[in-house]
């Protein structure tokens, strides 16, 4: 591949990893400012999952 071209897919790839870490953030961020019923709820479905055949 020429040097342009590898120079997109990085800037792609960065993008997409720091769009995917800003969701991320703002997920966890909510979950900490939600009431205590809704990160309850939120990490027994974490700790006791069932898995879907």
């Amino acid at each position: 591949m020429s040097g342009k071209t590898d120079r997109r897919i990085r800037k792609e790839v960065n993008h997409l990893i720091r769009n995917n870490q800003a969701v991320a953030d703002n997920l966890v961020r909510e979950l900490l400012n939600s009431p205590f019923k809704y990160r309850f709820a939120f990490a027994m479905k974490l700790i006791f999952y069932r898995r879907k055949k």
